[in-house]
């Protein structure tokens, strides 16, 4: 017998490989030391799709903190080429989500 989903029942299935690719982006470039915009440009995506999915501000912002406090724990103490330590990188991450979040457009 088929399934029947409605839109959005099809359109969160269909973002879900969206998020894991867009968090593992953001871990990726944390503990590879990747420049700031390329670990903004990821969290922007990320923040996107979660004002696209309807999720909260406060509760968007705290997945994507999770995301980077996961990455963290297995980043080193060095600083990354933009003279970063890995909690200034989490500040940034968090400032970033906040302000793009909440943008009105």
């Amino acid at each position: 017998m088929p399934m029947h989903l409605d839109a959005g029942s099809a359109t969160a299935l269909l973002l879900t490989p969206r998020q894991d690719r867009l968090e593992r982006a953001i871990v990726q470039a944390l503990r590879s030391r990747a420049t700031r915009s390329e670990l903004r440009d990821a969290v922007y995506q990320l923040a996107d799709l979660f004002r696209l999915q309807g999720i909260a501000p406060d509760d968007g912002v705290s997945r994507i903190r999770a995301v980077a406090m996961r990455a963290a724990t297995t980043m080193t103490e060095t600083s990354s080429p933009a003279g970063d330590a890995p909690a200034e990188r989490v500040a940034n991450i968090v400032e970033w989500a906040r302000r793009r979040y909440t943008r009105s457009d």
